[in-house]
């Protein structure tokens, strides 16, 4: 039963992650900053701006990748005999 609590939490977390990836590219293409004196330019033209974006991306897909490996050793654990794998 903790197990599939946990990995309840775990996919809520990563959903609550791409919600955040969402709203942080949505809110980079209407942000404008100063850049260099009275430049403006929106957050979405930084290049710095723009690795981490894609840092945050690697990683919540990276985390993605676990959660549902996760839920695959969870579901041959319930139907297809544990093996010890949890």
């Amino acid at each position: 039963m903790l197990n599939i609590t946990r990995v309840y939490s775990a996919l809520s977390s990563v959903g609550h992650l791409r919600r955040c990836i969402v709203i942080a590219n949505a809110y980079a293409k209407v942000r404008s900053v100063e850049r260099g004196g009275e430049q403006q330019s929106l957050l979405v033209n930084i290049p710095l701006h723009i690795a981490q974006l894609a840092s945050i991306n690697t990683v919540y897909r990276a985390i993605t990748h676990l959660t549902f490996g996760a839920v695959g050793l969870l579901g041959g654990c319930c139907y297809g005999g544990c093996y010890g794998l949890l």
